[in-house]
């Protein structure tokens, strides 16, 4: 299972894993955490949720809920996530507001 949005090139490619095998109520607070962080940044990023159970999870040895951003920097807490986003998009956000 896999949900992707925003998908246009060019931007920041964050990939969400969660283990869907698991209860709902063992991943969902965490995502919307993950969401509510990320919506500022909509346009400038495309976002997956993917099943960390998957092939693709596997490969990359996660074994906790993981943020990947450009399939380089990983993220488990939302605040470090949180953190490198307002490093690096600082600017680009302040343009938006500027126009």
């Amino acid at each position: 299972m896999e949900y992707t949005a925003n998908s246009d090139a060019g931007k920041l490619k964050v990939e969400i894993f969660v283990a869907f095998g698991s209860c709902a109520c063992m991943y969902q607070t965490y995502l919307d955490r993950i969401m509510e962080v990320l919506q500022p940044y909509h346009e400038f990023i495309t976002i997956a949720v993917k099943n960390a159970a998957d092939p693709e999870g596997e490969k990359l040895n996660l074994f906790e809920s993981t943020i990947i951003v450009n399939g380089e920097k990983k993220f488990t807490r939302v605040d470090a996530l949180k953190q490198f986003l307002s490093t690096n998009f600082a600017s680009s956000r302040e343009n938006q507001v500027d126009r």
